[in-house]
């Protein structure tokens, strides 16, 4: 299975062709931040600074990792801990398999 993520112009994901209904907001930014870096691993931290600059807790942060796993299904983003210091917490979306580039989106083919 692929999941292509197309990230420029309308936020869309599919998982092999058929459109995945992704929440709006900050559920889709999320996403995006997390396709940005398909495959490597995210920081907790990292993810609060660039999605939410403002004050928002990680309760926000697991609340939407919540709703991105029910819309992508729980297989495809993974919470995991970093080897350097066991409480931190980094969230990493399946390495891509291919990146295409067209003129009207960008689209990041992640395994399934």
């Amino acid at each position: 299975m692929v999941l292509t993520v197309a990230v420029l112009g309308a936020v869309k994901a599919r998982r092999d062709g058929d459109r995945l209904s992704v929440p709006a907001g900050k559920t889709t930014e999320l996403l995006v931040r997390l396709a940005l870096d398909a495959g490597s691993r995210v920081r907790v931290d990292i993810l609060l600074e660039d999605v939410w600059p403002t004050s928002a807790g990680r309760n926000t942060l697991q609340s939407k990792v919540s709703q991105l796993r029910r819309a992508l299904g729980d297989k495809d983003l993974a919470a995991e801990t970093d080897d350097r210091d066991s409480l931190e917490e980094v969230l990493t979306l399946a390495r891509p398999t291919r990146t295409t580039w067209s003129p009207s989106s960008l689209s990041t083919g992640l395994p399934g």
